[in-house]
């Protein structure tokens, strides 16, 4: 019942991220100040939350170990975007993945940490 309930959390965020990437004045309504970003780069990010939020997912649900999930991640962060995603990210998931005290969510963001730091060093 929970994993049901999570992939339809999950399908909703979707969701919303679809439209906020289809209709760019929409990404303000998710609160924050305006983005400096262009329109184009700010349509990337939404994107790579999308990517970002299905890498966690996997790794949640077991659908991808440890080690999958740190090479998805460090090739997710060889690019610009994601690193920049990371960067601009990073403090908002550790607050969520911390306020739920898992070990296993805190273990996602120890590896994500560190995926960022390997491909940042190979940049």
């Amino acid at each position: 019942m929970k994993i049901a309930q999570d992939e339809s959390m999950r399908a909703q965020h979707r969701e919303l991220i679809a439209m906020s990437i289809n209709d760019i004045s929409l990404s303000q309504c998710w609160g924050g100040s305006a983005s400096q970003e262009s329109s184009e780069r700010e349509r990337q990010l939404m994107f790579a939350n999308l990517i970002f939020s299905w890498y966690y997912s996997s790794f949640i649900t077991e659908d991808a170990n440890e080690a999958q999930l740190e090479l998805n991640l460090r090739t997710f962060f060889s690019g610009d975007v994601g690193r920049q995603y990371w960067d601009q990210g990073r403090s908002g998931w550790a607050g969520l993945l911390e306020a739920a005290e898992s070990k296993k969510k805190a273990r996602f963001l120890a590896i994500a940490d560190r995926a960022y730091e390997s491909a940042a060093m190979s940049s």
